[in-house]
């Protein structure tokens, strides 16, 4: 996600190297719906220089051979295991629950890595899930904003799958947490100390902010403090074409995720993954994507079609990355994420039910006095959430438009001296990662 990380890639080739070991940074070892974070990366020998304080580990990029032996018994990726055998895996603390079953965190190689189980009690119908959540992201392994998966097993009656990165946490998460802000840290100030900080948002999610390296380290009167700007905001602008160029990929594939949601967008230091592909369908022997296989995802992110029980199609997962596109508006802006709840009626959260109220939220933002100017951002985003399925836009032409787009923030700040000063930033909407990306459809 960040300029430079595509520079600092590093990649392990597992398969290849079988023999050796390797560690990657226990900082990204937490994993998201727990939330649990790593001790903080800027303690207080760290914040004694600027330059020490930019160092830090990025998550290593992984390439996975088909001939890798995770379970060191030569039977490569998919392991059936007898019931006498023992799982070679050291189960570990329980990261949270995907749509087709629990997820705890192992370690493969050194590698932290999620596993995802799910008792068969009926083997067929009860596996179908998890055959198809593999097979298809077998499929997807080549995109760098997908999760991986690096095996799977059986045992006794249990079906697993073996998943990486473990994120330090989910899109969610660090949306609540920036919601979390008082207005003094979003509009008053530029930096802040971290012993300020911690009072304002606690010490838990000042250490998320730490691990996910969002808080830039800066000079004020030669005094080290975090920047609330730059690392924070442009994370998230840089999310809006990353997402949809990976789902512009997924549907390039002929998949279609069904379920797309903020706790199913994972965030470590440095990248942001797609995970969760349990309702995922693949449209390929269709002859159209407009297919239904009864599993339906998440209500609040349902496109209108989808909660009508309708055949629904690649337009579906648009109209759900609109719903989560709008709340990331809400955060830059910055507007409390409970004002947008706040509308929604007690009897119906959900976005397809309140288009009407959606749209008016969305024409009122664009005449707001915020933080951030969204620009262009909220056409797209309007777009993205029309009722009807035809009217929306494919993902590869959302991506194509914010890859080229920025967006501008300004405000005025308060130094240490006492002296508002006026400070502009414009943001790109696409990461360095995916500018140079070329879909050909």
């Amino acid at each position: 996600m960040n300029a430079t990380s595509s520079n600092f890639y590093q990649y392990f080739i597992l398969g290849l190297f079988l023999e050796s070991s390797f560690t990657v940074p226990t900082s990204n070892d937490s994993f998201s719906v727990d939330n649990r974070t790593s001790e903080p990366l800027l303690g207080k020998k760290e914040r004694e220089t600027i330059p020490r304080l930019l160092e830090h580990e990025v998550t290593p990029r992984l390439v996975i051979t088909d001939s890798f032996d995770w379970s060191g018994t030569g039977k490569g990726k998919h392991v059936d295991f007898g019931p006498d055998e023992t799982l070679p895996l050291d189960i570990g603390r329980q990261l949270g629950r995907g749509a087709t079953g629990d997820v705890h965190e192992t370690k493969i190689r050194n590698v932290a890595v999620a596993v995802k189980q799910r008792h068969l009690f009926r083997t067929i119908p009860d596996s179908a899930p998890f055959k198809r959540e593999m097979s298809n992201l077998e499929r997807l392994s080549g995109h760098d904003h997908i999760v991986k998966i690096v095996g799977s097993f059986t045992h006794n009656r249990i079906i697993g799958l073996l998943i990486w990165p473990v994120a330090i946490c989910d899109l969610r998460t660090f949306l609540d947490d920036l919601d979390k802000w008082p207005p003094v840290v979003q509009f008053d100030m530029v930096s802040i100390s971290k012993e300020g900080l911690v009072d304002f948002i606690g010490s838990e999610r000042v250490r998320r902010f730490e691990s996910l390296h969002v808080l830039v380290p800066t000079s004020i009167d030669g005094k080290i403090e975090y920047d609330l700007e730059n690392g924070v905001y442009s994370r998230i602008d840089q999310a809006f074409g990353c997402l949809s160029g990976a789902l512009a990929y997924v549907h390039g594939q002929k998949i279609k995720h069904k379920d797309l949601k903020p706790q199913n967008i994972l965030m470590t230091a440095d990248n942001i993954y797609i995970t969760d592909f349990g309702t995922s369908t693949d449209f390929g022997a269709s002859v159209a994507s407009e297919t239904e296989n009864g599993i339906r995802g998440t209500p609040k992110y349902f496109a209108p079609e989808v909660a009508a029980y309708l055949p629904s199609g690649r337009s579906a997962d648009v109209f759900s990355l609109g719903c989560i596109f709008l709340e990331m508006v809400y955060v830059i802006c910055p507007i409390p994420l409970q004002e947008l709840e706040r509308r929604l009626p007690d009897r119906d959260h959900s976005y397809h039910a309140n288009l009407g109220r959606v749209s008016e939220w969305i024409d009122h933002l664009w005449g707001q006095d915020t933080h951030v100017d969204p620009g262009d951002l909220l056409f797209w985003v309007k777009r993205m959430l029309q009722h009807n399925p035809r009217e929306r836009p494919r993902t590869s032409v959302v991506f194509k438009m914010l890859r080229d787009e920025q967006v501008t923030s300004s405000s005025s700040y308060r130094y240490h001296d006492g002296v508002e000063r006026e400070i502009y930033h414009e943001y790109v909407l696409c990461g360095a990662c995916c500018q140079d990306l070329v879909i050909l459809e």
